[in-house]
């Protein structure tokens, strides 16, 4: 049978840490670059042998055999102890050095030269890599390719999503970014999925279908997030305007999470005048902030974010 990765799996990674993280089931797992190497070398649908096969001559040992490594060069270092220790009660004279140097010689690990890898594959370690690729399997990482579990837990969503009131949105005008914030767990997954801006048409839509399903609720909420969504104006402002227009019974709550360093007066005035509740990101006194919170390019941020905060604050957000 085929497998194949499953495209609700996302791969986030921060500080050397790696996470797969499953949108669909609501899992993940936790491990090394070496984790998101191994899922990223699966690039097409294969059979188990064939993917097992795939990892170890993409990202070889290194993942398959690295605790096997490591104790085998743990074992030559203890040997090497020893026989530093017996070479040195046996050497008499200076004379005895050449073949003192012959005998300290160290095999690179797994008997390979340096900078290669030995073409053969042992047994051995094509079962560890199809153990990697079965555990995947079990956590629904992969998924065989006839298989109808996803798809099928989606209609059982989209059932549930017609027969229920949802409360909140979140809309995401851009994944684009100006600060580098030290905990943001978006910012490495810049280079996997690049940037994106959302249109005045997948607003639209996604606010429309917010409206459908939640018309039996009370109060709702549609939240702007990012990114910054400051960064892409003419989408907030339309999507803003579209809700005011369409909430027609005055039950949504529009709230906006901003770092402020983008802020207009034009705009500052016009969240105001549209009751769009905002939430500006702090992170303390400004050598706290500052040590978090800062531009890619290394400047500060607070000074910035100050003024944001007054620039609301002036065109009347907050006011009773």
């Amino acid at each position: 049978m085929l497998i194949e990765k499953s495209p609700f799996v996302h791969i986030f990674k921060s500080n050397g840490v790696v996470c797969l993280y499953h949108s669909l089931y609501i899992t993940n797992i936790y491990g090394s670059h070496l984790l998101a190497e191994l899922f990223e070398a699966l690039r097409f649908p294969q059979t188990i042998e064939q993917a097992a096969r795939h990892v170890y001559s993409t990202v070889g040992a290194d993942i398959v055999n690295r605790e096997s490594r490591i104790a085998n060069r743990e074992s030559q270092i203890a040997n090497l102890k020893s026989r530093i220790a017996n070479l040195e009660s046996q050497i008499t004279n200076p004379h005895a050095c050449s073949d003192v140097g012959a005998d300290l010689c160290v095999c690179p690990p797994d008997n390979e030269t340096a900078g290669s890898r030995q073409d053969a594959e042992s047994p051995c370690e094509l079962n560890q890599a199809i153990a990697y690729i079965e555990l995947l399997l079990k956590h629904k990482f992969l998924r065989y390719l006839d298989s109808r579990d996803e798809a099928n837990l989606v209609l059982t969503l989209q059932q549930q999503a017609q027969c229920s009131s949802p409360q909140f949105l979140y809309l995401v005008p851009t994944s684009v970014c100006n600060l580098r914030c030290k905990y943001c767990h978006i910012i490495d997954t810049w280079a996997a999925y690049g940037h994106h801006h959302m249109s005045l048409e997948t607003a639209e839509a996604g606010i429309n279908k917010f409206m459908e399903y939640s018309s039996n609720s009370g109060q709702k909420e549609i939240m702007f997030y990012g990114g910054e969504p400051l960064l892409n104006p003419d989408v907030v402002k339309h999507a803003i305007s579209y809700i005011r227009k369409n909430d027609t019974n005055n039950t949504c709550k529009i709230t906006m999470f901003t770092n402020a360093t983008a802020i207009t007066r034009e705009m500052a005035e016009f969240l105001a005048d549209n009751n769009v509740f905002v939430i500006v990101s702090m992170d303390g006194p400004a050598e706290v902030h500052n040590q978090m919170r800062y531009y890619a390019d290394g400047r500060e941020s607070f000074e910035d974010t100050a003024k944001g905060y007054d620039t609301f604050k002036g065109a009347g957000w907050g006011s009773p």
